[in-house]
């Protein structure tokens, strides 16, 4: 079954990724996920949610499904690939490659993601919850407190 919540979890933890990548470029840390693993649609919550078997046959046969899985394995791909560039000390590139097609892809993935869970009943709850917090900050302890002070203004 489609569920808002989980479409909205996933909205917010992708759009976390550019700023990851941003710090991994900027302040030179590792992001501790290995470029495979960022490059695999299938592997992140949302991923496992979008093809598991969560969703009905009907569910998948909508426009919104297509159209997120397609840009939702794209955001990987791209993902994937600014890690190795980060990986081989192209900086450079990844850079470009972030502030390009990257954000391109995102800012789709994440307008499509809004456009499907406009079409959701809402929930009471927000989508900030512990286990997105827990994804999304950096395991780096130097950096952990400023992505923290930085999350909590968004």
């Amino acid at each position: 079954m489609i569920d808002r919540r989980s479409i909205e979890r996933s909205l917010n933890t992708h759009l976390i990724w550019k700023i990851r990548f941003e710090f991994a470029i900027g302040q030179n840390f590792d992001l501790e996920i290995p470029s495979s693993t960022l490059s695999a649609h299938n592997l992140c919550p949302f991923g496992k949610w979008l093809h598991g078997q969560t969703l009905s046959a009907d569910e998948m046969a909508g426009g919104d499904f297509e159209i997120v899985s397609k840009l939702h394995s794209e955001f990987h791909k791209l993902a994937g690939k600014i890690k190795e560039l980060i990986e081989t000390d192209e900086v450079s590139k990844a850079r470009e490659l972030l502030l390009g097609e990257f954000e391109e892809t995102s800012n789709a993935l994440v307008s499509a993601l809004r456009v499907w869970a406009d079409k959701l009943p809402t929930e009471e709850s927000g989508p900030f919850s512990l286990d997105f917090m827990q994804a999304c900050v950096p395991a780096h302890e130097t950096h952990r407190h400023r992505f923290q002070a930085f999350i909590h203004l968004v």
